[in-house]
């Protein structure tokens, strides 16, 4: 029996026929589980869980496999990734999430100055926000995220 190819192009993705109730903000909140990586509790947590977001808060992680159920994550810069071994915090786990789940969205955050040579590790990030920004900015960010993770065209590209 011979082998056989098929080939997909980005045209076949948006020639499927997608329910659309299943693409918006409120669906999707129910349906994405997010990790927050964060050694304190994230000020907006409560509010963003009470807005449909489904979320997961653990101090540090013990393995980069720890990331593997989530397609987003929240990563503080600061007080984590101690027992990964490096002095780069969360900025050493945004670098290590995309090195070995490219496609997982990254939101970065802190609510101090970083060091500049965090910068190149940061860039990884697929968005930054300052920890203390208003709820307004979590959620917009939260659910461009999201959409982005369960976008097959996206994620194609």
């Amino acid at each position: 029996m011979g082998l056989y190819c098929i080939r997909y192009s980005l045209k076949d993705l948006k020639e499927q026929a997608y329910n659309k109730e299943q693409y918006e903000k409120p669906a999707l909140r129910k349906k994405v589980d997010v990790l927050i990586i964060d050694d304190q509790l994230l000020s907006p947590e409560k509010y963003l869980r009470n807005n449909g977001f489904i979320l997961t808060h653990k101090e540090d992680i013990d393995s980069i496999k720890d990331v593997e159920p989530y397609s987003v994550i929240l990563c503080d810069i600061q007080g984590v990734g101690k027992k990964l071994g490096s002095n780069k915090g969360g900025a050493f786990i945004i670098k290590e999430i995309k090195t070995n789940y490219p496609n997982k969205q990254i939101i970065a955050y802190t609510g101090d100055a970083f060091n500049i040579a965090y910068t190149n590790y940061l860039k990884l990030a697929d968005s930054v926000l300052e920890k203390d920004a208003e709820l307004d900015t979590w959620v917009e960010t939260l659910d461009t995220q999201i959409k982005q993770a369960t976008e097959p065209e996206y994620q194609w590209k």
